[in-house]
């Protein structure tokens, strides 16, 4: 289970939010093929506004939508993610 995110140092948003994510999944894939990687990202990557409004349940298919480099960040960790288990990474 990976919690972990950079919220105030811009300057490492990228390693820790990002690239941070990378390395846990390569670390993951060396020891085992049968392991979970559970993701926490943040909400804030999608349209808070029309989530209100419409009363929605999200998922990694709701558009996108982040206003800082924070949630910027961890949406690329999700689309990494999203994209290693569609082709197996």
């Amino acid at each position: 289970i990976n919690c972990a995110g950079e919220l105030i140092d811009k300057s490492e948003m990228q390693s820790v939010n990002v690239e941070g994510v990378k390395r846990l999944l390569t670390l993951i894939s060396i020891k085992t093929n049968n392991t979970r990687f559970l993701q926490l990202g943040s909400a804030g990557v999608y349209d808070k506004t029309k989530i209100e409004t419409d009363n929605l349940e999200i998922d990694e298919t709701y558009s996108y939508f982040s206003k800082n480099l924070y949630e910027k960040s961890k949406y690329q960790a999700d689309e990494f993610l999203i994209f290693a288990a569609q082709t197996k990474c």
